[in-house]
């Protein structure tokens, strides 16, 4: 499934998460951490979702709903996207087929057939291709299991003598 990456959450977050304790009447609230964790490793405020999901959806999911061209949607982002990533997204969508090559009429490509199947799967673009490629060559199931595996984040399997 597309995620985004665990953290910690921030300080801005945690400060309105504790409601009315301390604003309307006397009261506590206990954070479960030290105070130098708190104000060592705790950001102020967490960086945007946006900057921290994966482009290549974005871009497919705001281009399908024809919200207008992704490049002036970027553009108007107070905290937008990082142009090298930007770019990098771009390519990899062109590179996979889930757009075409950019031209007058659409200057940031247009959605193919693969490119729409690739915005609803749920998952990432390269596993979305692989899991297509697989079913149209007939191993769907093999292909999957493979998806599954790469998709994971830790080792799946283990030492039974060491653990």
């Amino acid at each position: 499934m597309n995620k985004l990456n665990l953290m910690f959450t921030s300080k801005a977050s945690m400060n309105q998460r504790k409601g009315r304790t301390g604003r309307t009447s006397e009261g506590i609230c206990l954070r479960l951490m030290s105070k130098e964790f708190f104000d060592d490793i705790i950001v102020d405020y967490p960086k945007p979702e946006l900057i921290r999901c994966q482009l290549e959806k974005v871009i497919l999911q705001a281009k399908i709903s024809k919200i207008g061209e992704i490049f002036d949607i970027f553009e108007d982002l107070i905290e937008k996207p990082n142009d090298r990533n930007l770019s990098h997204s771009f390519k990899t969508l062109i590179d996979l087929g889930a757009l075409t090559v950019p031209s007058l009429n659409y200057p940031s490509g247009n959605v193919t057939k693969i490119g729409f199947l690739m915005s609803i799967f749920p998952c990432d673009v390269k596993l979305t291709k692989m899991i297509i490629t697989g079913y149209t060559l007939g191993v769907v199931d093999e292909v999957i299991a493979i998806a599954s595996y790469i998709n994971i984040d830790r080792d799946l399997f283990f030492n039974s003598f060491e653990q």
